[in-house]
């Protein structure tokens, strides 16, 4: 199990039922913030490259700052930059792979073909 994928649906489930958030937008970049989903809104994109280029990340991680330069000029192919670094690196160390990052890169593909 992979709590830290869980983080994103616990916390528009929360924001909804506790917070009274009620914004479908805002809750789907809130649910899908860690793994992406095929067919995200512009802001469900941004709050997903957001997290995972924040400036924390990218000092740690150099590899990042193209898709952070990117990032804001064409969205979608940072997304598309973004996991395939990202599902390359988990395939490549056997790790697990969330379904919904492999719907996004294959939805973002095919949209951009």
């Amino acid at each position: 199990s992979l709590p830290v994928l869980l983080h994103g649906p616990v916390a528009a489930a929360t924001a909804e039922r506790a917070w009274g958030v009620e914004d479908g937008e805002v809750l789907e970049a809130i649910r899908w913030h860690t793994t992406a989903q095929a067919g995200m809104s512009l802001l469900a994109m941004t709050v997903f490259l957001a997290d995972k280029i924040e400036p924390e990340k990218v000092r740690s991680n150099p590899e990042l700052i193209a898709i952070r330069e990117l990032a804001p000029r064409d969205p979608e192919t940072a997304m598309l930059a973004y996991l395939e670094r990202h599902l390359s690196q988990h395939l490549s160390q056997g790790g697990v792979i969330h379904p919904s990052s492999v719907e996004a890169w294959n939805a973002l593909l095919l949209s951009k073909s």
